[in-house]
Formats: C-alpha cells, structure tokens, sequence
C-alpha cells in the first residue's frame, strides 16, 4: 500500500505536463488551418486570373476581327466607288426624271446595282448592297434616329464625289425633323393650315413662324399648349401668292420659284439664340446632310444708319468660332439680311447660308446677286423686333430665333439639280402630265429656248396642281375676293397652260391630284382625306371657266366680225373689267387679244 504522501508527490509531478500539450495541439491546429487558408485563397486566385484572362482574350480576338471585317468591307467599297467613277456615262438618281444619259442596258444579271437599303448601315460608309440590274444607283444613308457621323465622314465622301450626297426628298424632310428632336430637344408640331386663323395681314401662310406670332410678341394665352413652346421644328405648308411675298407670276418662267412650297423650320422661344442657331444649322447642313463646306457662303446684317440699326457683329463673330472663312462672312442691308413677316409684325436681322452650285472657286460676288448658281438654301432670323403700324420698331419681350429652309431648294442641292423641278419632288407630276398631254417631254428650258412656251407649261401646271390640292384640301375654295380669289387665278392660270398649250384634254389638271396626293400625304394627311373633295372642285371650276373662255371668244368674234372694226384696232369700248370678270380674261390675256386683233 503506497503511503499517502506518496500519491500526493506523484500527482504533483504530472500536472505540468498537461498545459504544454495544450499548447502544441493548438499550435498544431493553427499551422494546419493556415496552410489551408493559404492553399484554398491561392487557388481561388488562380482560377481567378485563369478565368479573367481567357475572358480578355476572346474580346481581344473579337474586337480585331470586328477591326478587321470593317477596314476590308470600307477598303473594298472606297475601290469599288473609284473604279465606278472612272466609267465614261452618267447614271441617273432612282426614281427621278433627267435629262442626263442613262448606263447602256446590259443583259439580265449582269448588271451591279449600289444602292442604299434601311436593313444595312456602316458607319463612315453608309449601306451597301449589291444586285443584278443595268444602271448604278448611288445613295447615302442617314439613319434616322442616329446621331450624325463625325466630320471625317462626310469629308472623306465628298472626297470622291466631289458635291453633296444624294437624298429622296422624303429623307431629306424626315432628316431634318429628327435632327432637331433627336439630337438638340426640339418638339415637333403639326403644319399650320395655309388659311391663317385670326390674322387679317395675311393673305395666306407664308412662312412656318405665322403660328408662332403670338408667341413670339408676348401675347399668347398662358393657359394654351403653345405657352409651354420653348424648341420646336415643322416642315410648314406655305402659300407665297399674295401680298409681300408674291411669286404667282414668277411661276413657270424659271426653275426655282413655286406658290406653294414647304418650309422647314426651327424655333427657340427664349431659349438658345444667335450661337446655338448658327452652330445646329452648320452641324445640321455639313456633317448630317455632307454638303462640303467650301461650297457654302454666309451672310450678316450690315446695319443701316438710317434706320437707326447697328451691325450684327455677334453673328459674324459666331460664324469665324465656326470655322467659316472671314471671305465667306458677308455683309449685306436692310434689303437682304433683315427679315420681315409684313408691313407689321415681328421682325429681325438675319443671316442666311447660301450655296455654290460650280464650286471650286471664290464665289463671294455671287452671293444674293441673283444668279442661279449660288443660292441662298436657309435663312435664320433673330426675332428682336415688332414692327409696329407707324413703321417704328418696339424690341420684343423676349428675343426668339425663326429658322426656315425651303425643303425644294434643299432637295435640288442634295440632288444635284439646279432646277427644282428636276428632283422627285416634281418629276413624277411632270410626268403624268406628259401622259395626259399632247406635248413632248419636259426638257427644262427657259426664255427664248422655250419654243412654245410648253416647258414653262409643264412648271405652271406641276406647281399650281400642288397649290389648289393643298389650298383646298385644307378648306380654301376658289371665290371671289381674299385668298379664295388669289386660288381662283391660279386655277384658271393652270387650266390655260394645260388646255391651250399642252393640249391636254378637259379633266387633266383634277387627274394630277393622285400624283400630288402620293407624294405629300404622308406629311399631311388631310391631302388623302380630301382627295375626293379636290378634284370635285378642280372639274367644277374648269368647267365654268372654259365655258366663260367660250362665251368670250364668241364676243370677240362677232365683235372683229363687224364692219366698223375689220381694219381697225382692238375695240376701246370693252372695259378691261368686262373680260377679266364677267368672261374670266385676266388683264395679261386682254393685252394678247388686243394684239392678236391688230395684227389680224
């Protein structure tokens, strides 16, 4: 038996060793852990990288060969656009009437086609597609809704074009509003009829900012949709035949006057001014639409003393920040570069951008000389201004920026034509005329070129067909006094030159309905709604009037019939307002008649 004491001493030798166990198991533990740690975190690191890399690499490889595809598609295009321009013919727009010779005709898929299709768009380059067929058409893409391509783009077309791309009119007016809305905030509002709505001043709608007077003196109802106007763009329907702006009997007699015509604008209403307007035009003409630079010209208010005006040195300031060459800003006065709406109303200096048809040359001197190789294409007025009754000038509330581009004249320069009614706005009407006709084609002359006056013939009827569709369809009938007299002239005017120069039989004009029905009503619908209704009148006037003509010539007859005038002049006893009036003879036919009778 162990003695107590014994025990006592052997247990107090053990217990020290317990703790030091402790210690080596949990130092154990801890170095297992870490190394555990440490191997799980390097090998979540490698799969990591592992992972990042691979991912790297197969974006690289795609993104060169994205690279790759476009620089081989642009390369292949530029040579095939080289080899093409070196062909000795012309080719022809699609859909556009020319009197420029057309490729030979080649056997069936034979042919290559390039044109420009929606489902296609490279950038810098535009659309290609290659078909079977006997002419090149070439065309440049402006997507809608995209934003224009840099300045090298177009710069690098006209590198081998050498003018502006070619647009369909349609484009080029859907090009203009999504422009402004998509790109720089504006809203887009709806045509005004051409009938002005509480307006006596105003014959008819001449301009896009006639909607807009209120707004633009300060008197517009705060509770109206128009009161919350800051940015808008519109193409407007514009009737120039009465008034200030009267191009009736201009119509015909050149390639570039109309009575009815569209107007493309922009308005800030106390928003953007001077900068922002000129910096949007340039953006809008150079870089979307690709006009080269050096074909465009600008001109500023001069200022007049008398008037008590200064010049507008802001603008010309803003337009050298542009870029535009100082031999390309020009002054000019009160004539050219204050605009006014009428005898009243707003009114301010303005700026207008011009373009040279011929290129490759100082044309300056040019610039508002009248010729029809520099053209002015967009005016932007800087409405400072109310004219008031007594000719004094009142400054405005609130100085606002009206903007307005003829869509005609735009078409012609995107086109290429320097007669507007060379370009698709026109060409279809010229040619259902010639179908319903006796005449020839149109072929485009002017003054004593024009043997007959026929060519001048086809310009009247195209134009005036256009004015009476939308003139009617928006409710103005031909009348007796006011706009609906204005229409009734020019009624009367088109069914002339149809039946008696053209020799197209009774109907013709009223036929040409469709064809203004088709290339309009998308844009205003009214025209499709109407149809019926237009050509009811149209039929119904021409009947009247060609009665009256009939009753006339028979008056007339029977009046160089009798003996008192066989050898004299033409009978002073007819009052010009008998023939003019009762019988529908305006004052330009009396004077023919007159000296028909005298020579007979």
């Amino acid at each position: 038996m162990v003695p107590p004491t014994a025990r006592c001493r052997c247990s107090a030798v053990e217990l020290p060793d317990r703790p030091e166990r402790r210690v080596l198991v949990q130092a154990l533990v801890q170095a297992l852990v870490q190394v555990l740690v440490q191997a799980l975190v390097q090998a979540l690191v490698q799969a990591l990288v592992q992972v990042l890399v691979q991912v790297l690499v197969q974006a690289l490889v795609q993104a060169l060969v994205q690279a790759l595809v476009q620089a081989l598609v642009q390369a292949l295009v530029q040579a095939l656009v080289q080899a093409l321009s070196i062909i000795p013919f012309f080719f022809r727009f699609s859909s556009m009437a020319s009197n420029t010779p057309t490729m030979p005709s080649l056997p069936s898929g034979v042919g290559i086609c390039v044109t420009v299709p929606d489902f296609l768009f490279l950038p810098e380059l535009g659309a290609v597609s290659l078909r079977s067929g006997s002419c090149v058409h070439m065309n440049r893409l402006v997507a809608r809704g995209l934003r224009p391509p840099p300045r090298a783009s177009p710069r690098s077309a006209r590198a081998l074009s050498g003018a502006a791309p070619r647009l369909p009119a349609a484009r080029v007016r859907s090009g203009f509003l999504d422009f402004f809305r998509d790109q720089h905030g504006h809203r887009l509002v709806p045509s005004a009829p051409v009938l002005p709505r509480g307006d006596p001043s105003l014959l008819f709608v001449n301009a896009g900012m006639n909607q807009f007077k209120p707004l633009l003196l300060g008197a517009v109802d705060p509770r109206s949709e128009m009161a919350s106007y800051r940015r808008v763009a519109n193409s407007q329907k514009c009737v120039r035949a009465g008034g200030r702006h009267n191009d009736l009997e201009d119509v015909g007699r050149d390639h570039t006057h109309h009575t009815f015509f569209e107007m493309l604008g922009s308005w800030s209403f106390g928003d953007y001014f001077k900068e922002g307007a000129c910096s949007m035009a340039w953006s809008l003409l150079t870089e979307h639409y690709g006009i080269p630079a050096d074909r465009l010209y600008v001109s500023y208010f001069a200022g007049d003393a008398g008037a008590g005006l200064p010049a507008d040195e802001e603008t010309r300031l803003i337009w050298l920040d542009v870029g535009v060459p100082p031999g390309r800003v020009l002054p000019f006065g009160l004539k050219d570069n204050f605009w006014e709406m009428g005898d009243t109303g707003p009114c301010g200096p303005c700026t207008e951008i011009h373009y040279d048809h011929v290129g490759g040359r100082d044309a300056a001197p040019l610039v508002n000389a009248g010729g029809p190789d520099v053209v002015e294409i967009w005016n932007l007025v800087f409405m400072q201004y109310n004219r008031e009754a007594d000719r004094r000038l009142r400054l405005l509330p609130q100085f606002s920026v009206d903007t307005g581009m003829g869509l005609e004249r735009l078409v012609g320069v995107l086109q290429g034509q320097r007669s507007n009614y060379d370009t698709d706005l026109f060409t279809p009407l010229l040619d259902a005329i010639q179908q319903r006709s006796g005449a020839g084609p149109y072929a485009g002359r002017t003054g004593a070129a024009d043997q007959g006056r026929v060519d001048m013939a086809y310009r009247v009827v195209a134009d005036h067909a256009r004015t009476l569709a939308v003139c009617i369809a928006d409710g103005v009938h031909p009348g007796m006094s006011g706009p609906e007299l204005v229409l009734r002239r020019i009624l009367r005017r088109a069914v002339r030159f149809c039946v008696e120069v053209l020799q197209a039989p009774q109907g013709s004009l009223a036929s040409l309905v469709p064809t203004v029905c088709h290339s309009l009503g998308d844009v205003y619908p009214e025209l499709h709604r109407e149809a019926d209704r237009v050509m009811d009148l149209i039929n119904e006037n021409e009947d009247q009037f060609l009665a009256a003509l009939r009753r006339g010539s028979r008056l007339i007859q029977r009046t160089l019939d009798r003996k008192d005038y066989k050898h004299g002049g033409f009978p002073g006893q007819f009052p010009s307002a008998t023939w003019a009036g009762t019988l529908g003879w305006s004052s330009d036919w009396l004077t023919q008649a007159q000296v028909m009778c005298c020579s007979h």
